[in-house]
């Protein structure tokens, strides 16, 4: 009878635990790649909320043409502007009376041109600023030079809103932050277990190649492969099943698309690949290795 070559050996799992450590990590990835998700579509939100945010600009009823222009360019092409509205001291009026009906159950409240016989509102500019810029330092920065315009009487910086949306978005990055790390070492130490267990049940086969020869290297090449190959398998199927729920979430609110994007959709797909891949190999590695080193009578106590 001849002797076993290492050609002959076979360092692959059984189908149901290759199909058991698939599905685990598929799962594992699944969950990383939700929270990814929820992580880039709050990112999206919050660079829109702050970018809707900045200062208005109150003009003097005085002010010459030529002021009135070049305030304009100065606010339309600053660097921090990523909006500006021009609003008539009637606009302005009307858009109060609609805020204090809104607000008020009196009429009367709102009808303060009646009450004091002129409007007493100035024209003004509503402008926002881009997300880099959205802090009330920035903010006092940058409004400077417009306070010495001749042409403005007043800047109002809406300190309070700034500093409410940044507090709030700060603590949702820390908190999904702190989840995603979380989440991540959780999924390592998952990942690992099943890829130690599919080894696990090839131990015997690994002593048996080391007995004829076999070199770590060559023992170690058949359990990465394949256990890469499932990392890949597993994170097609963890794609598959994040594209069907946002898929399903779109049909329950359209909204979802707007900050739920293919470029997002497609970084997270690859995240997840990568993710698969390299967790799989090297937690792969790490089993071999363990039961390369261990001696054939400690084999039935691992």
């Amino acid at each position: 009878m001849s002797s076993p070559t290492p050609h002959h050996h076979r360092a692959f799992p059984t189908l149901s635990t290759q199909a058991t450590a698939v599905v685990s990590v598929a799962m594992v990835l699944l969950i990383l790649g939700i929270v990814a998700l929820i992580a880039l579509a709050a990112r999206r939100v919050g660079r829109e909320v702050r970018e809707n945010v900045g200062y208005a600009v109150v003009v003097s009823d005085n002010a010459s043409a030529s002021d009135l222009k070049s305030l304009r360019k100065l606010i339309e092409e600053a660097p921090a502007t990523s909006s500006a509205t021009f609003s008539t001291p009637d606009e302005v009026l009307a858009a109060w009376q609609h805020m204090i009906a809104t607000d008020s159950t009196s009429e009367e409240e709102s009808d303060i041109v009646e009450m004091l016989g002129v409007n007493p509102f100035s024209a003004e500019w509503e402008v926002h600023v881009h997300e880099a810029y959205a802090s009330t330092d920035s903010l006092a920065k940058i409004t400077g030079q417009l306070r010495r315009h001749p042409a403005v009487t007043e800047i109002v910086i809406h300190q309070e809103m700034i500093d409410s949306i940044n507090s709030t978005l700060n603590t949702l990055t820390v908190t999904l932050l702190i989840v995603a790390a979380a989440l991540l070492l959780i999924s390592v130490a998952l990942i690992n277990n099943t890829v130690r267990l599919s080894v696990y049940s090839r131990r015997f086969t690994i002593h048996t190649m080391q007995l004829v020869g076999a070199t770590a290297p060559f023992i170690r090449r058949p359990f990465i492969s394949s256990n890469i190959v499932g990392g890949i398998i597993a994170a097609m199927l963890a794609f598959v099943i994040l594209v069907l729920l946002i898929c399903y979430a779109r049909t329950i609110d359209p909204i979802v698309i707007e900050y739920v994007t293919p470029q997002s959709i497609g970084l997270i797909g690859i995240g997840m690949f990568a993710a698969g891949v390299v967790i799989c190999a090297l937690a792969a590695t790490f089993a071999a290795n363990k039961y390369i080193r261990t001696s054939y009578d400690n084999l039935f106590d691992s």
